[in-house]
């Protein structure tokens, strides 16, 4: 029997006794003391009381606290610098009720005849780039469009992109940034989904060629050709002839004007399905690309390379987002080119560059030559650059800071690895979690569904657990808006209910995400992607990088496939190897090293090239739908043959035993 069951204890005991187990006292108390130290007020008393409250904390298991502030306060100090910084520049925005439109125009004041956009040579300064942008404007408005009213853009990577959507905004017309890759359904598709009054396209001739495939189902939708080429049959208006009568004057404002209206819609890839629209807001515009300056801290002396499609985020926001808030230079590129990237940041003198991680990639699998390291680049950033090549990567072409960051174009979670952390795709502090409206919740990994408490909430994950990233929705917080699609069903599909208490309302991002224990973020996998096969969890994502490093190819795709009588999905591979080079037997060698059994594919497929999106992610839908199907796929397939213990030509005989249901695994 201790002494606090002999008798009801004092409130000056109940206190202490309360004191000694709570570790945020000894935390209050230690910065209390610190405060003490600094204002002069500390004595002897007040020594030996901090003393004795540091023993305590640290012999308590708080020296691991301390540890932590040692290590990551320099990162969220600067994190919370940034943040306060970004949301500074954002309530101004909002006081002064300014669209990007206005912001360009400041900016084009500041800097007429400084070069906006470099393409193929041609340079368009600030001052032209307002012109051309007030003539779009202009001419629109006089056929009669209006605030609310849609057009979408189909055109291949090119300024006059931005020019367009720039133009109609400033008469409130919202335009849908359309693939320039999209063909047929995919194409109509997105045209009608957002109702599009006009559609404006350049004269190339695949793309008037892909126009032409799908006007009947667009009739009610206005043509509009950009450039001088043939019109295809189609009933469509040279817009370069009459912009030659238009004014280059800014255009009447015959609308009201918010900072929260609909700057213009992105779609999503596409992996999944057909694209859906993103809203895309002009608050949500200048965060994400003021955001990106300030950590970046970017001026007009900057200059971007940006072979990214400028109808995605990471070109059409941050990069063209740089030259709107930052008055940056910004070099389009139409295509991406592995053997000319690092030539042309050397000839434009650039001194940042846009990627995507597969962009990396295929960089690293170019042979070595001088031009590696000869360029300017400060920086590099985007997402996706695996931890696998990360150091490598950063080695072999000397690039001194990469920003690396965290984001899908309709979600409200943005993230940046602030410290070029290897690896890491962002951070979330640890010390003071609160900091940020975002978590990582548990999931089922077989469902992805979150996994719920007995109270109904979801659970938080500790470092090292997989779980969802998701983003706390708060209305009043433009930061936290979850703007969704232009479909209403999708939208509300991307949202959980009473997560971290009731009535709240998350961002679903769809992506399973893990953490250190210093807060540091790596991504696993895209839900649905990940696939249970001999009762473990196979990440798609993990086993494309491992084979594609240790085959040497540039791509590996990989997905899962159901086999008749067996449990969960089999691991399946599309290999690309437009040269025939690949062994199997090198294959079958080589994979054994580097994968676990249960993470080894079961099938290969060999083929010339594989599908990507504009921003090289792959595209599974179809491979899973065909499988290992031999009446469907034409390419060549393989199967493991366990007896073996190698890769076979996947012959009809075996595949009929695949069907039947008498291979066993």
């Amino acid at each position: 029997m201790t002494i606090w069951s002999l008798r009801k204890p004092s409130i000056s005991a109940r206190f202490l006794r309360h004191f000694l187990a709570n570790k945020m006292a000894y935390k209050f108390s230690i910065g209390l003391a610190l405060l003490a130290i600094q204002v002069g007020w500390l004595n002897l008393p007040w020594l030996l009381a901090f003393g004795v409250t540091l023993g305590i904390y640290l012999a308590s298991g708080g020296w691991r606290f301390v540890r932590l502030i040692w290590l990551t306060f320099p990162r969220d100090f600067r994190g919370l610098v940034v943040l306060l910084k970004l949301m500074t520049k954002v309530r101004q925005q909002i006081r002064n009720n300014m669209t990007m439109c206005d912001t360009f125009q400041q900016t084009a004041e500041k800097h007429r005849d400084k070069v906006a956009f470099i393409f193929e040579d041609k340079c368009w300064t600030f001052q032209e780039v307002e012109y051309f942008s007030n003539k779009v404007g202009n001419y629109f408005q006089s056929i009669g469009y209006k605030k609310g009213d849609v057009v979408a853009l189909f055109m291949e990577n090119r300024p006059e992109l931005v020019f367009f959507w720039l133009g109609l905004a400033k008469i409130g017309v919202i335009s849908s940034l359309v693939n320039y890759n999209l063909r047929k359904e995919s194409l109509a598709h997105c045209i009608s989904i957002v109702n599009a009054k006009g559609l404006v396209y350049s004269s190339d001739s695949a793309i008037a060629d892909a126009v032409a495939d799908i006007s009947s189902s667009i009739s009610n939708t206005e043509l509009f050709e950009f450039g001088n080429g043939s019109s295809n049959g189609l009933k469509s208006q040279n817009i370069l002839e009459k912009f030659k009568v238009c004014s280059e004057n800014p255009p009447a404002l015959l609308h009201e004007k918010r900072y929260d209206d609909i700057l213009f819609y992105i779609y999503t890839s596409g992996t999944t399905g057909l694209p859906k629209a993103s809203v895309i807001k002009h608050t949500r515009f200048f965060l994400m690309s003021i955001a990106w300056g300030i950590v970046l801290k970017l001026s007009p002396a900057d200059v971007l390379y940006c072979v990214l499609p400028l109808y995605h985020s990471s070109g059409g926001i941050l990069g063209v987002g740089s030259v709107i808030t930052c008055g940056v230079t910004v070099v389009v590129r139409r295509k991406f080119s592995a053997s000319r990237f690092w030539d042309e940041c050397i000839k434009y003198k650039a001194t940042g560059a846009l990627y995507i991680g597969e962009l990396c990639r295929y960089l690293l699998a170019q042979p070595p030559k001088e031009s590696d390291k000869k360029h300017s680049l400060r920086f590099m950033s985007g997402n996706g650059l695996r931890p696998q090549i990360w150091n490598e990567f950063k080695s072999r072409f000397n690039v001194p800071f990469i920003g690396e960051f965290y984001g899908a174009t309709e979600s409200n979670i943005s993230l940046i690895n602030l410290d070029s952390y290897p690896g890491a795709m962002a951070f979330l502090s640890v010390t003071v979690p609160q900091a940020l409206p975002i978590r990582v919740f548990k999931i089922d990994l077989s469902t992805g569904e979150l996994v719920r408490g007995p109270d109904g909430l979801c659970i938080p994950c500790s470092p090292g657990e997989i779980g969802q990233i998701a983003g706390r929705i708060e209305k009043r917080n433009v930061a936290r808006h979850f703007d969704g699609y232009v479909n209403k069903q999708a939208s509300q599909k991307k949202i959980a209910h009473d997560v971290m208490k009731k009535d709240d309302q998350w961002f679903l991002s769809g992506d399973s995400v893990y953490w250190d224990e210093l807060g540091y973020l790596y991504f696993h996998d895209r839900l649905g992607d990940t696939f249970r096969w001999r009762g473990e969890n196979v990440s798609t994502s993990e086993v494309e990088a491992v084979m594609a490093n240790a085959l040497g190819l540039n791509s590996v795709v990989v997905y899962g496939v159901e086999i008749p009588g067996c449990e969960g999905r089999a691991g399946m591979a599309a290999i690309e190897d437009p040269d025939d080079v690949i062994s199997m037997e090198f294959v079958s060698k080589k994979l054994p090293d580097v994968l676990p059994p249960y993470a080894r594919p079961v099938f290969l497929r060999v083929t010339n090239s594989v599908d990507t999106t504009g921003t090289f992610k792959f595209q599974k839908t179809r491979l899973r739908k065909e499988g290992f199907d031999l009446s469907l796929v034409k390419d060549k397939l393989f199967y493991f043959d366990s007896k073996l213990a190698e890769y076979s030509v996947l012959t009809k005989e075996i595949y009929g035993k695949f069907v039947d249901g008498e291979m066993r695994f």
